[in-house]
């Protein structure tokens, strides 16, 4: 699937970029020469529109003014212009989030942050189902867990205390506040597929997010190990070495003596798959009857949903399958969709983070971890 989404950038009126953030691989000579084109495809009363587009024989340029500079989208011209009209709005709406003015040097001066709201919203060339607040929640999390760390620092809490702490509600071992370095990875699976067998659509999408709470800690790299055999779509963040990443599975950022920034979750690998390839499911059902007689795991009946809820408490290699008899009057469309929802602490995409050390010396850096792989949507129809 063509990718439609090639670049985001807030240029000046003459098609100079202050930051510029790519979807798809690009040279720079590429993204300064698409940039530079837009100002001579402008017609002379189209600037005073709120938001509108230009194209050319290869791309669609979607903008809209923002004093003296443009938020521009750089598209396919396969692309739903309704779509990148909502996420232009979108797009322009994140600025006032970071910068007080629309003006270069305010652009210039947080267009770190700036690409960091970019990438939550589009993530390999495709528009992510996120709104302003979800990207308010990402990049700039106030939490329990923000405030204890801050009362750490501030000397509030003491290294050495053994005893339990009860800090703004949430009570915890001093050790465990002392790890300054978390990693959390998200996949989630949407996926449809028929009753008698046959995979309609299946997406598989995955986020490494870090967060450093300590300033000391912001020059690292991080070892990943990649297994994956499944073709799935890796893109690291922007700032991220990609180099490093695809030669020697390090995430290390790729201007040498720069820091990641500090109490707020940074996106530092994404990966997609989209499949019809029914081989690759993770649950599949088997056409034809069940096991009469025998019951796998548990069942309870809610009478306000009328639905059936099959528990089986855990699927691994050896537990692969279960069973369940049941009768009951109808027929069988009465009986569909079925709709699967599971939880691991194991990715679809057979990568994770193995340690983390300080950029200058190596020296290894403690770090804490969750990993969950959840269900958007999972449905027999």
């Amino acid at each position: 699937m063509e990718k439609v989404l090639l670049a985001a950038a807030i240029c000046t009126k003459n098609g100079k970029a202050i930051i510029s953030r790519q979807f798809v691989e690009m040279t720079r000579s590429r993204i300064e020469g698409l940039l530079s084109a837009f100002p001579k495809l402008m017609t002379s009363g189209s600037s005073v529109k709120q938001h509108t587009f230009v194209e050319t024989e290869s791309v669609r340029y979607v903008y809209q003014p923002l004093e003296k500079l443009y938020m521009l989208l750089i598209t396919t011209k396969h692309s739903n212009i309704l779509e990148d009209l909502e996420t232009l709005r979108l797009f322009s709406r994140v600025i006032p989030e970071y910068c007080r003015a629309m003006e270069e040097s305010e652009i210039g001066e947080h267009a770190f942050e700036l690409i960091f709201a970019f990438d939550e919203i589009v993530a390999l060339g495709y528009r992510e189902n996120v709104n302003l607040a979800q990207i308010r929640t990402f990049t700039e999390m106030d939490s329990h867990e923000e405030k204890v760390f801050q009362a750490v620092r501030q000397g509030k809490l003491h290294k050495n205390d053994t005893q339990y702490s009860n800090i703004l509600g949430i009570t915890l071992i001093s050790q465990l506040i002392m790890i300054f370095v978390h990693l959390k990875t998200e996949e989630k699976i949407t996926l449809t597929a028929g009753r008698d067998g046959g995979l309609q659509n299946m997406e598989i999408r995955g986020i490494v997010l870090l967060r450093i709470s300590d300033s000391q800690f912001a020059q690292i790299k991080l070892a990943v190990e990649n297994n994956d055999d499944k073709g799935f779509q890796i893109q690291t963040h922007p700032n991220v070495d990609k180099k490093s990443f695809a030669q020697d599975n390090i995430l290390v950022l790729k201007q040498a003596g720069k820091s990641f920034p500090t109490n707020s979750d940074i996106g530092l690998l994404r990966w997609r798959m989209q499949t019809t390839d029914e081989s690759l499911m993770p649950l599949s059902s088997i056409p034809g009857g069940p096991v009469v007689g025998e019951i796998d795991g548990e069942y309870h009946y809610n009478h306000k949903q009328s639905t059936l809820d099959w528990q089986v408490p855990v699927i691994d290699a050896s537990n692969k399958s279960g069973s369940m008899e049941f009768s009951i009057a109808g027929q069988p469309g009465d009986f569909f969709p079925v709709t699967v929802s599971f939880f691991s602490s194991k990715t679809y995409c057979d990568l994770k983070i193995i340690s983390v050390s300080q950029v200058q010396g190596g020296e290894p850096v403690k770090f804490s971890q969750e990993v969950q792989f959840t269900v958007d949507k999972y449905e027999f129809v």
